[in-house]
C-alpha cells in the first residue's frame, strides 16, 4: 500500500461534532449550514462521491418525533397543562431540535461512507 500521503488518525468524535473533514480533521467540511463544499481546504479530499442522501433527514425526523411526542404525552399525562402551554414548549422544539441534530447526523454518515470507501480501494491494492 503505497499512499503519497500520510494522514494521522483523527478523533472521529471531534470530526463529527465540529463538521471537519474526515481524511485530515482539519478542513471543513460544509459551505454552508449543511451544504457540503466541493473538495476540502487542507487536504485537498474530494466530495464529489460522497453522498450521504436523505439518511439523515430519516434519523432526525425517527429521533425528534421521539422526543417531542414522548415529551407531549408525559407532559399532558402527568400535568396537564393548557394547550397554550404545549404550543409554547413544543412548537419551537419542533424548529430547532431537528436543525441541532442534523448536522452532526450528516457528518457522521458522511464520515462512515469515507470509511468504508477508504477500506474498499485499500483492499483492491493489496
Amino acid at each position: 500500500m503505497n499512499n503519497k500521503y500520510k494522514y494521522p488518525n483523527i478523533s472521529i468524535r471531534r470530526s463529527i461534532l465540529k463538521g471537519k473533514c474526515p481524511r485530515c480533521g482539519i478542513g471543513s467540511l460544509y459551505r454552508k449550514f449543511i451544504i457540503l463544499k466541493d473538495c476540502c481546504d487542507n487536504c485537498k479530499l474530494t466530495n464529489s462521491s460522497i453522498d450521504p442522501g436523505d439518511g439523515a433527514s430519516f434519523f432526525v425526523i425517527l429521533i425528534a418525533g421521539v422526543f417531542i411526542v414522548g415529551g407531549a404525552l408525559l407532559l399532558e399525562v402527568f400535568v396537564k397543562p393548557s394547550y397554550y402551554i404545549h404550543a409554547i414548549i413544543w412548537f419551537p422544539l419542533c424548529f430547532f431540535l431537528p436543525l441541532m441534530i442534523l448536522r452532526q447526523l450528516k457528518s457522521a454518515l458522511i464520515f462512515r461512507e469515507y470509511s468504508i470507501k477508504k477500506d474498499f480501494i485499500n483492499s483492491e491494492e493489496g
